[in-house]
């Protein structure tokens, strides 16, 4: 499915309300941590908000129906909508999340901690720089059986992890 094919038939927001895209953890998580991001989204539309959250996109078109380029190309394009996100407990640990989060605060988009959202405590871009220069730490994507996304992805000459494009 081309990253066209998607979007004209599946329009998560209602376009009187005010959007919001719940960012959060996935891999590794037991259910794909689909229950907080349930959570996130029904509270938040009793509060009268337009939600988009990606456990609910997984479900609409069944899980693993695209690939992990595909969801993220889907993903990003509801952020760059969104009139805010939140981010749900373990973002930090989430290169997804974390991806999603840059992406909304270097847009001036704002992002809120959503154990703390009665407080709108954001998340700022030097709490993004530190997160992301922690996942350097750590080791590199090994492949999983299955798992095409970090099949694809190879250290380049400098060490860095790039997209291995074949």
């Amino acid at each position: 499915m081309s990253k066209n094919r998607l979007t004209p038939f599946f329009k998560p927001y209602d376009p009187h309300k005010k959007r919001v895209y719940v960012s959060g953890p996935m891999t590794g998580y037991e259910d794909n941590n689909f229950p907080a991001f349930h959570a996130a989204a029904a509270d938040l539309r009793e509060r009268g908000y337009s939600v988009c959250s990606p456990a609910e996109t997984d479900e609409y078109l069944g899980v693993g129906a695209l690939s992990h380029e595909q969801y993220l190309r889907f993903d990003f394009e509801r952020v760059i909508e969104a009139d805010f996100l939140v981010a749900l407990p373990g973002w930090e640990d989430s290169l997804g999340a974390l991806a999603e989060i840059l992406v909304a605060v270097r847009i001036g988009t704002k992002v809120w901690q959503w154990d703390t959202f009665e407080n709108y405590d954001a998340v700022t871009y030097d709490m993004v720089v530190r997160a992301l220069a922690r996942t350097g730490d750590r080791e590199a994507p090994q492949h999983v059986a299955g798992d095409h996304y970090s099949a694809t992805w190879q250290p380049d000459l400098y060490g860095d992890w790039r997209r291995a494009y074949e």
